[in-house]
């Protein structure tokens, strides 16, 4: 995402593959979801996350991410609920 060419959040997409009862599901993993510190409480990570998912919805059978601190557990959920 950026504002004026200058860019101000990211996250990267990881192909991979979760094995679960010897069936493989492929996975896009999220990594480093990061926003500057003044563009943070904009809403700017949601509509990345959302405009991520939707944007690879055909290529993968689920999305997985690991947050940096357990304070972003809750961010991430009401995200992903929304």
């Amino acid at each position: 995402y950026n504002n004026n060419n200058i860019p101000v959040a990211m996250l990267f997409i990881i192909p991979s593959n979760i094995i679960y009862k010897n069936i493989c599901n492929s996975c896009g993993y999220f990594y480093a979801c990061a926003t500057l510190p003044q563009y943070r409480s904009n809403g700017i990570m949601q509509e990345l996350i959302k405009y991520a998912i939707a944007d690879c919805r055909d290529k993968y059978d689920y999305f997985s991410l690991v947050p940096a601190n357990e304070n972003l557990f809750n961010y991430y959920k009401k995200i992903l609920n929304n």
